[in-house]
């Protein structure tokens, strides 16, 4: 009885134990993708923007030194912890690996390059569309209240 315990303590502590190590692998394949994306530097640039539209809020506060350290500190690695259970529950090692591997070729680059002006664009293009599906509701509305009266 004693060696059958010993057993599955010994199963159950391997296992947790590899469990640990897939997590850190896991981790540490999202953390090279997120690098290999520049994501790192976008990041640090959202925090610093984010920094100064306070600043500019609240100009007389005398703790900016104070907040700028902190959130400079705020490492992608703490976002990335908090996001692989996310990333986990859809894509797997392998499919996080060759992500990464496609944003390494040419054309992975110029993706990367491209998706701040993509967006930006694509934004607005959304916004026009806004404007456009809430003018035919509109319209819609209008014409069936009219039939109503």
């Amino acid at each position: 009885m004693k060696k059958l315990i010993s057993i599955l303590a010994f199963m159950l502590l391997f296992t947790s134990l590899s469990y640990g190590q897939d997590d850190k692998t896991y981790t540490m394949a999202i953390k090279k993708m997120y690098e290999v994306m520049g994501t790192d530097s976008a990041f640090k640039k959202i925090i610093n923007q984010s920094i100064s539209v306070y600043k500019a809020k609240y100009p007389k506060e005398k703790s900016w030194n104070d907040v700028e350290t902190e959130l400079n500190n705020t490492s992608l690695d703490e976002m990335i912890i908090m996001l692989s259970p996310v990333y986990k529950k859809y894509l797997t090692l392998s499919d996080i690996e060759e992500i990464t591997r496609f944003y390494q070729t040419p054309v992975g680059k110029k993706y990367i390059n491209s998706i701040p002006a993509i967006t930006q664009e694509s934004v607005k293009i959304g916004q026009q569309l806004g404007v456009e599906i809430e003018r035919k509701i509109n319209k819609k509305i209008i014409k069936t209240m009219n039939k109503k009266e």
